[in-house]
């Protein structure tokens, strides 16, 4: 068996996020939140057992062959959210960021 390490929720909240944040351009980290538009089986059941504080036992080995398998089918997901995604490709409220954080600093400076 493997250790729990492995498999923490922590994995399946990253894949989730950023499916999310891909296909919706909103970022949202609350794995519970991510489950109610996005269910898989097991998960719920990771974070309780991350509530009750088994969250280092180690898992069966078929438990383990599952989630991997969820785990995949996820990165085939977010790989399509990517190319799908309506988000440009680069930056483009640059200008407009470093120029609210240019008057920003000058109005902390002359703050001070």
């Amino acid at each position: 068996m493997l250790d729990y390490d492995l498999l923490r929720a922590i994995v399946y909240r990253v894949y989730l996020t950023g499916i999310h944040a891909l296909r919706t351009g909103e970022i949202e980290s609350s794995l519970p939140r991510l489950l109610d538009h996005h269910p898989l089986e097991g998960v719920e059941e990771l974070i309780e057992r991350k509530k009750a504080g088994a969250e280092k036992d180690a898992l069966p080995d078929d438990e383990i062959a599952s989630h991997r398998s969820r785990l995949d089918a996820l990165e085939g997901e977010l790989e399509a959210a990517f190319e799908s995604s309506p988000l440009p490709a680069k930056p483009t409220s640059f200008d407009a960021l470093d120029d609210f954080l240019v008057r920003a600093r000058l109005a902390l400076g002359s703050a001070a």
